[in-house]
């Protein structure tokens, strides 16, 4: 069972940083004060497939409302939210939650000290349901639709199952009563664990269908299981 939690130094959030971006597939969330990016993190967002957002705080001076107008230029498939007093900062993909002091550009890249804590696997999962609960009431305060949340979730135990069951060639329903899903939970389970109210009331070792997994998971189940 993996519950993975690591505090990470200057060098590593870089590195972490860098590699969550180059390897995501779903979204990208970054929570930053600062509208400014390395040339390198532009041209990382820039040739994503996923789908990216920039929350940001209020921009007053001319060179900054600059910036963002270049950085919409050179990154056009990024969303950027601008939000009042925000001071937050952490970064979100699909299986990994970076929170730290940590800002992406340069100066903070290689003059600051800073520090981060790392979520993944099951303890990202724990987590990411709480950020964006907080998130959601942000987007109250701000008069911005909340929707945009709700289309960054993360895939469900139903998803990966189907993927699986027709990588599989089966068909559920010739099946008997949740004998799949069954199958199919307890081989995740032996490698991740999750929150009891993920499973089934009566039968803790079937999944509920609407639980979510993230990246790794989701990665590791596809080679990994066959019916």
């Amino acid at each position: 069972m993996n519950d993975s939690i690591e505090l990470v130094n200057t060098t590593e959030l870089n590195y972490e940083i860098e590699n969550m971006f180059r390897n995501e597939w779903h979204f990208i969330l970054i929570l930053s004060p600062y509208l400014d990016l390395t040339e390198k993190i532009q041209a990382i967002l820039a040739m994503s497939d996923a789908k990216v957002v920039i929350l940001y705080t209020e921009i007053e001076k001319e060179s900054k409302k600059k910036k963002l107008e270049d950085f919409q230029v050179s990154m056009p498939n990024v969303e950027f939210y601008c939000i009042p007093n925000f001071h937050a900062k952490a970064y979100i993909t699909s299986g990994t939650l970076i929170i730290t002091s940590l800002n992406l550009y340069k100066f903070s890249q290689i003059n600051n000290f800073e520090l981060g804590i790392v979520l993944k696997d099951t303890t990202y999962n724990k987590i990411i349901g709480k950020l964006f609960e907080e998130l959601k009431i942000l987007f109250n305060m701000n008069g911005i639709d909340t929707e945009l949340l709700d289309n960054l979730k993360l895939p469900t135990v139903q998803d990966l199952f189907n993927e699986i069951l027709l990588k599989s060639n089966k068909k559920e329903e010739d099946y008997g009563d949740a004998e799949l899903l069954k199958i199919f939970s307890e081989k995740l389970l032996n490698r991740y664990s999750f929150d009891r109210k993920d499973c089934w009331r009566d039968n803790e070792n079937i999944l509920q269908r609407w639980a979510v997994v993230n990246r790794d998971m989701y990665e590791w189940a596809l080679l990994n299981i066959r019916f």
